[in-house]
């Protein structure tokens, strides 16, 4: 694992006081390392090393499944997924004063019925039972869940701690200088997964870097011009079938694409103000909330396109 030390050193007190909460709520970015830390903690838990983590009968990941039907992951975790975690969590620990541990990816993709099946769970929590709920988006935590657990903040980590780390691993060699993997590193905005998968497939960095200048050519276009640029998304959208999902897709882009430019405190926008940065940002991130609830996808797309200057 690379950075969250402070986090770490708060789980490992935890652990040393056995003074466990049922649930808690790992918040932070995409590829920030919130999997990481929470199945460090479970391995701890469950005095079991990592990578047998899986093979443990008192562990449970709950993520999005593939649908065979559409050939992509599904969009939502539903609620069959979420009586899945209760049958678990109802059924004793295999070890003598043990824990059954529950890790939840991407909670914010929860419906409605997941929601209140997982609320119900928490505000009984089974015993010896300890909840990880993983979401990319605190603006997306339910009041009634914030209020039933305890929240971990898991920023991006310092540049330099994360080129340190990323030192350590082997990947493919190509010979990048040491100029351009410091750059790449930069570019992943603090999150060590984004890094490392940049560095084994050199070929997502590039889609990357296009969808960056492809996105910083749209700033000072008129929304006609704008929105000429984007046409091709909704069409793309439909041969694809991947329909919203592949819009997501596109504005989560974007959306790192502004994050790279405030970590880096980068001028290349036109002299325009981090707040411009900021604003846009916030946008992008209610297009997200919008899509994923089926509203008009042009229509989220429009609102995005306006709000660039």
């Amino acid at each position: 694992m690379i950075g969250h030390q402070k986090q770490q050193t708060f789980f490992e007190r935890v652990l040393e006081q056995e003074n466990h909460n049922h649930a808690y709520i790992l918040v932070g970015p995409r590829h920030v390392g919130k999997t990481t830390l929470a199945c460090f903690v479970a391995s701890k838990i469950l005095k079991v090393e990592e990578h047998r983590l899986a093979q443990h009968p008192d562990f449970l990941m709950v993520q999005r499944l593939h649908d065979e039907k559409t050939d992509r992951m599904r969009r939502d975790l539903s609620v069959s997924d979420i009586r899945d975690a209760v049958h678990f969590a109802s059924q004793s620990p295999l070890y003598d004063k043990g824990y059954k541990i529950i890790i939840i990816e991407e909670a914010e993709r929860l419906n409605t019925e997941a929601s209140n099946a997982l609320l119900k769970m928490l505000e009984e929590p089974p015993l010896r039972t300890i909840f990880f709920l993983l979401y990319n988006n605190e603006a997306t935590l339910l009041p009634t869940i914030r209020s039933r657990a305890q929240i971990i903040p898991c920023p991006p980590v310092n540049t330099t701690e994360l080129l340190a780390g990323l030192k350590d691993f082997d990947f493919p060699k190509e010979e990048k200088s040491e100029e351009s993997f410091v750059t790449l590193v930069t570019e992943a905005q603090g999150l060590p997964g984004l890094a490392f998968t940049w560095l084994q497939n050199p070929e997502d960095y590039e889609t990357f870097l296009s969808a960056k200048k492809e996105f910083l050519g749209l700033w000072g276009l008129s929304f006609a011009d704008k929105l000429a640029h984007v046409e091709h998304w909704f069409e793309d959208a439909k041969e694809t079938s991947l329909g919203p999902d592949f819009l997501i897709d596109r504005l989560v882009f974007w959306q790192g694409i502004l994050r790279s430019m405030l970590w880096n405190q980068l001028s290349n926008t036109q002299s325009c103000p981090p707040r411009i940065w900021l604003m846009v940002q916030e946008k992008i991130i209610e297009a997200l909330f919008d899509l994923r609830r089926n509203v008009h996808p042009r229509l989220v797309i429009e609102s995005v396109l306006l709000t660039l200057p």
